[in-house]
């Protein structure tokens, strides 16, 4: 497809940028989108900024279920049980297979840079198809109640095990089936407990928060709509959970809508954009990995929303 033809059906279904219809409709959503255009435009490779664009694109279109995109709870005590059996029974033997294909995890740091030719950092999976199975459909009733809306069960796919000094970069997922999930901790050996590997999520107002998962919690949140990873080096033995997904009953948002809701102006030099070229000035400086963002130069992922009163008159011009 070129890109004449793109633009093409960006026309034919009437999109515009930014979307007549955000979700939630508040002023600090609508300045979360603008914000992160502004630090997405400031890329200067074009493969890096169409896939940027991918993410934010997400985040506008996608309806929101809840209030604040992301909920803590506990995983009933049974169910916990049989996985903490399960992985520890899997754990260093046969079960324990290597799990490839997840672009956003970096693995093995050698002066702070993946080292892609050591396979031993990689994560792995202790599969239980049976038991995924109960998960997906045990917990259905939950997702249900906290979004509000009844759900198809998409996946439940795990227990996958990050090893020593992995990061998870933070992304957005599937638009079609990833849309209202949970990760279910199972368990972890930390090598220092007061060094934790917290879930980072980004919430609807654009605030970032670090949640310390315990084993027998569960972070429900809308995955195709929050920033999400763990972009700080995990330091320990071990990191073991399920990743659960459901989309709504009635759904039909697919990736292609992705695509044909990118602007015209993705690809303009962010001089173009005065305004937006001077509101990048105060976002964080961010790098891409496949479809996964972190912080440029360190691990982590700084909040676009900065208390700054300067900022007004900018988000006024765009």
């Amino acid at each position: 497809m070129t890109e004449d033809d793109r633009l093409g059906e960006y026309d034919r279904r009437g999109n515009t940028w930014p979307p007549a219809k955000m979700l939630p409709d508040t002023a600090a959503y609508k300045e979360l989108i603008r914000r992160r255009e502004a630090q997405v435009m400031a890329f200067d490779d074009n493969q890096d900024r169409w896939d940027a664009w991918n993410n934010l694109v997400k985040q506008a279109i996608m309806p929101s279920f809840t209030p604040l995109g992301y909920k803590l709870m506990d995983v009933p005590k049974d169910l916990h049980a049989k996985l903490h059996k399960s992985l520890h029974d899997g754990m260093n033997t046969d079960e324990e297979t290597e799990e490839g294909g997840v672009t956003q995890v970096r693995e093995i740091y050698v002066n702070g840079r993946p080292n892609a030719e050591d396979p031993s950092g990689r994560p792995t999976f202790v599969h239980n198809g049976g038991l995924m199975n109960e998960v997906l459909h045990g917990l259905k009733s939950i997702h249900e109640e906290w979004a509000g809306v009844k759900l198809t069960p998409s996946i439940a796919y795990g227990m996958r095990i990050y090893k020593n000094v992995s990061a998870l970069l933070m992304h957005i997922d599937k638009i079609d089936t990833h849309v209202i999930s949970s990760i279910v901790h199972v368990d972890h050996e930390y090598d220092d407990d007061n060094r934790p590997w917290p879930i980072e999520i980004e919430d609807h107002d654009g605030n970032v928060a670090a949640i310390d998962l315990k084993p027998g919690q569960m972070l429900l949140y809308e995955s195709a709509k929050c920033m999400h990873g763990r972009p700080k080096v995990f330091y320990g033995k071990y990191y073991s959970s399920v990743f659960v997904h459901y989309r709504p009953a009635v759904w039909s948002m697919v990736e292609t809508d992705v695509e044909y809701a990118i602007p015209e102006h993705w690809v303009d030099a962010i001089e173009q954009h005065p305004a937006m070229e001077e509101l990048a000035r105060y976002t964080p400086k961010m790098q891409m990995s496949g479809t996964g963002m972190i912080n440029l130069g360190g691990f982590g992922f700084d909040s676009v929303i900065l208390e700054n009163e300067m900022l007004d008159p900018i988000m006024d011009e765009l």
